[in-house]
């Protein structure tokens, strides 16, 4: 399922920021429950710790945007 790593981490970034669809979510919980996933998660739960402290919050408009 994470045959694309820039849309899972795009995914990923968007459940963390709170602006994902129930669609969304499925996925994401399905790659995460897939063992051949490991390595990618681990990859983009790095790269997502590391951006964290870098980012601004999301404002309300972006995440209606979402929803």
């Amino acid at each position: 399922m994470m045959k694309d790593t820039k849309t899972e981490k795009d995914k990923l970034h968007r459940y963390l920021d709170d602006l994902y669809t129930r669609d969304d979510a499925s996925q994401l919980l399905q790659s995460i429950k897939d063992s051949e996933n490991q390595d990618i998660l681990d990859e983009l739960a790095a790269e997502v710790w590391e951006e964290s402290g870098n980012l601004q919050p999301g404002n309300d408009l972006e995440r209606e945007k979402y929803k």
